[in-house]
Formats: structure tokens, C-alpha cells, sequence
């Protein structure tokens, strides 16, 4: 065993069946989410930096124009579950290990998604980079 890596603390696949059930849910079962969407979008609103590059990070990027009203920037978007790929078509990641390059992105929104990551500390240093 490779002591640099962290300990898997979580089923890969357990966590991928609930975030692929959380996916089939229509919008109005998603309360939670557009509750996080307004509070993001009051966050951003008194920000007066501009955000060229934005990568949304699971669910949470559906509400991506109400996110960043008024405010003009190229958003990315990725899927954390096959269901969510099928259904938006964004590529699916693994939050535990980002596939972009460094500086890829000036602001990256991950609401509701980093609960079960192995690695919350490496997780932050790769968006951060």
C-alpha cells in the first residue's frame, strides 16, 4: 500500500448509486439546490472582481445563469454521476481527482458536492491550483 495516497473512506460506487438517484428527481424536489443557487447569487452579487472562467461542479450547475446573473463569463460544467452526464451532457468526474490543467479556471463552484470526498484537503488544493 502506497502511503502517499489517502485512505478510500467512502464507497465509489455506493456514493456514485446516490448521487444517480438524486439525478432522476424532478426540479421540484430540488428545493435545497435553488435555495443554495440564491445564496450563491447574493455572494457573487457583491463580489467586484470579474470572473472570466467558471467551472461548475456537479448539480448545482443547472442553476448556473441565475448563479451569475448580470455577469458575463464562459461557464464550464461537469456531471458527478452517469445519470447527470446523460441528462446534461457535461463530462463526469471524480471530485477526488480534477482532470484540468493548472489555472484553468478563475472560480469554481462545487455547492453540495465535497461531503464525501476521500481527500477534502487534496480536493481544495486542486481547485485552488
Amino acid at each position: 500500500m502506497d502511503n502517499d495516497l489517502p485512505p478510500k473512506i467512502f464507497d465509489q460506487s455506493r456514493k456514485e448509486a446516490i448521487w444517480n438517484r438524486a439525478a432522476m428527481h424532478t426540479s421540484a424536489d430540488r428545493f435545497l439546490w435553488q435555495y443554495m443557487a440564491d445564496d450563491l447569487a447574493e455572494r457573487l452579487a457583491v463580489v467586484s472582481r470579474d470572473f472570466n472562467k467558471i467551472l461548475f461542479i456537479g448539480p448545482i450547475g443547472g442553476y448556473a445563469e441565475q448563479i451569475l446573473y448580470g455577469k458575463s463569463a464562459k461557464a464550464s460544467f461537469v456531471a458527478l454521476c452517469e445519470v447527470e452526464h446523460i441528462k446534461t451532457g457535461n463530462i463526469a468526474i471524480d471530485e477526488n481527482n480534477l482532470p484540468f490543467a493548472l489555472a484553468s479556471f478563475d472560480l469554481i463552484i462545487s455547492a453540495g458536492t465535497l461531503d464525501c470526498v476521500d481527500d477534502l484537503p487534496g480536493s481544495l488544493i486542486q481547485m485552488r491550483r
